[in-house]
């Protein structure tokens, strides 16, 4: 994708999407993922009045086990006195194929609760609706 199509995407101010090097388009493409899944819950909200705490609660979960990962591997990196080319290198040996089933891992889980809470919407819209037709 061309910086002008990522421009063209996004709502923030033009003056700052500054796009020197390819990890700035990872970068956008975190804050489209995270922008996309506040809306989920905005929408969720809006739908049912409540706000889907399980998957709040997942997404969370989810962010406390990358930080504590990163941490972990800092602390180890720092504890052996490795350069920075060392902690890079082992970065991408130890952590990267770790990296892809934890994804993977987790996006599953993610689509489950957000489907369940769904689910659960759907069953509670029709619960009440069929209370409305009874009453």
């Amino acid at each position: 994708m061309s910086v002008i199509a990522c421009l063209r995407q996004s709502s923030f101010p033009r003056h700052h999407l500054i796009v020197d090097s390819p990890a700035d388009y990872a970068h956008m493409a975190g804050l489209r993922t995270i922008r996309g899944t506040l809306g989920d819950w905005q929408e969720f909200r809006r739908q049912s009045g409540k706000w889907p705490k399980l998957s709040i609660l997942t997404y969370a979960m989810c962010l406390a086990v990358w930080i504590a990962i990163l941490l972990l591997f800092l602390r180890y990196a720092g504890r052996h006195s490795w350069s920075s080319g060392q902690t890079k290198l082992m970065a991408t040996a130890i952590l990267l194929p770790g990296v892809i089933p934890f994804v993977l891992m987790w996006a599953l889980i993610e689509r489950k609760v957000h489907v369940y809470e769904k689910r659960r919407l759907r069953a509670r819209r029709g619960h009440a609706a069929i209370h409305k037709v009874n009453e």
